[in-house]
């Protein structure tokens, strides 16, 4: 469901930190997706970015990802396949992970139990809990420009 800023900050039911970086800037659409136990899906899609590739498999440079629950890293190297490397880190004080190469998905807990989500782009993700939300961003950059957007979501 397309929505406006204001609208999914409201019907969110979490903070929204929408990044402020530059090589960003305001997304170019907006969408609320209802989940189980009431909670809700924020994606920001960005369009074309100078910049950023256009993902093949999106059609867009970015999309950065609010899911309602906490990251379960311990659980994110059981679930990836071969060519997908990942490395654990801190991002904006919580716990995350940086995670390059093939497709995959990402297991979060929310209040219904355990969730999987499935990555859009193919290439690197930065990933992190932030709050009460899981927070993803997927865009082809490197690992030190996406912990820049990151940081410019802080709350």
């Amino acid at each position: 469901l397309p929505v406006t800023l204001d609208d999914a900050r409201a019907r969110a039911g979490y903070p929204l930190a929408v990044p402020t970086d530059q090589t960003l800037g305001l997304p170019d659409e907006i969408y609320l997706r209802a989940l189980r136990a009431g909670a809700s899906q924020v994606t920001l899609v960005y369009r074309q970015r100078a910049g950023i590739p256009v993902s093949p498999f999106a059609g867009v440079s970015a999309v950065v990802v609010f899911l309602p629950g906490t990251l379960e890293p311990g659980i994110l190297g059981k679930v990836a396949g071969p060519g997908t490397t990942i490395q654990q880190l801190t991002v904006n004080g919580g716990p995350g992970a940086w995670i390059s190469g093939q497709p995959h998905q990402i297991y979060y807990r929310s209040v219904g139990g355990f969730e999987t989500d499935d990555l859009r782009l193919a290439g690197n993700t930065l990933v992190w809990q932030q709050g009460p939300t899981t927070v993803r961003i997927e865009a082809a950059v490197d690992q030190a420009t996406a912990l820049r957007i990151a940081a410019s979501m802080l709350p």
